[in-house]
């Protein structure tokens, strides 16, 4: 069942409102004490580690948490557990769900290319660097 999200159309850019810089970064911070919190309960202490400091850290096989989390999270529901919070959703060029092929290469590019998120900062639809890669947007429910 395809669900429709609602009219993001790029054309048609006085209905929708793109996710702000503060917003969306919030919403990855929810997002990152998820998959930490995740983590730490099947690794312990290999994830997070408070005996000089806090030290968190994703390396090995642990660095599939992150990717799996956000890759079915956006096939699923065009969100994340923090998007979903702060009224968020990713959608296509058409406003759609976003599909498998797009939720792969936004993932890529949201893990390897976190620096292109300083886009968002200048783009008047508020895309990041993995947005413009997976043709995607985000924008408030």
């Amino acid at each position: 069942m395809e669900e429709e999200i609602i009219d993001a159309n790029p054309t048609n850019s006085d209905k929708k409102q793109y996710g702000e810089f503060g917003i969306r970064l919030l919403a990855y911070l929810i997002d990152f004490v998820t998959i930490t919190l995740f983590a730490y309960m099947i690794w312990g202490k290999e994830v997070v580690n408070t005996d000089h400091g806090l030290s968190i850290q994703f390396n090995d096989e642990k660095m599939l948490v992150p990717l799996i989390y956000f890759l079915l999270s956006w096939i699923l529901v065009s969100s994340s557990i923090g998007k979903l919070l702060l009224g968020l959703k990713i959608v296509d060029e058409n406003g759609n769900k976003i599909k498998v092929d797009s939720a792969l290469l936004r993932t890529l590019g949201y893990i390897i290319l976190f620096i292109g998120c300083w886009f968002i900062l200048g783009d008047e639809k508020k895309r990041a660097l993995h947005d413009r890669i997976a043709r995607t947007y985000v924008v408030k429910k």
